[in-house]
């Protein structure tokens, strides 16, 4: 596997752009933290959205026991 002609020259606490395990640029340290905290969000948004959907289908596997036992 080669360098990327990116990675030559990096130092420690430097940020970088990563593509298929290649750097591909450089990032200011600022631009790098508000992405990374805009991945933090949309993660957290995500895993607020499944456990809401999972609740919704539990709810609604409840309604289906209890229609189910109505009697005629």
């Amino acid at each position: 596997m080669g360098v990327s002609p990116w990675a030559v020259g990096l130092e420690v606490g430097e940020y970088v752009v990563v593509y298929a395990g290649q750097a591909l640029d450089r990032m200011s340290k600022d631009e790098a933290e508000e992405l990374l905290a805009f991945y933090d969000g949309f993660e957290q948004m995500l895993e607020e959205a499944s456990l809401r959907m999972l609740a919704g289908s539990e709810a609604g596997l409840e309604n289906a026991r209890t229609v189910a036992e109505v009697p005629r």
